[in-house]
């Protein structure tokens, strides 16, 4: 069964949610191959290392939520400063808007694999 990058992956919840009853949002196949870039990108950049298993369940703490969202701002206003207004644009500005989301959560989120 091939979902061609549209499967759901990785739920993220918030921390009160301790049955994963109400996700907060999603993220597909396609969203955690950029995200897996991007946190390579932030690690080069700061050494923080930013960890996600799509089969696992963790946390995801507020100092990584903000280094991914400032990554994908960056990288927002390249493709934009470039008008390269293409799939990876639109999968970052999803992003973004998700993770915007969960900007405020100041214990972090819980992340719930597949």
């Amino acid at each position: 069964f091939d979902c061609w990058g549209e499967c759901i992956m990785l739920d993220i919840h918030d921390n009160e949610d301790k049955k994963f009853r109400n996700p907060i949002f999603s993220l597909t196949e396609k969203d955690l191959e950029l995200l897996y870039f991007i946190f390579k990108k932030i690690y080069q950049e700061t050494g923080l290392t930013i960890n996600i298993d799509e089969y696992g369940d963790g946390r995801l703490h507020t100092k990584c939520i903000q280094a991914i969202i400032r990554n994908i701002y960056a990288r927002v206003k390249v493709k934009e400063y470039k008008y390269m207004y293409d799939k990876e644009y639109k999968l970052l500005k999803s992003l973004l808007a998700k993770f915007m989301l969960i900007s405020e959560k100041k214990d972090g989120v819980i992340y719930v694999g597949d």
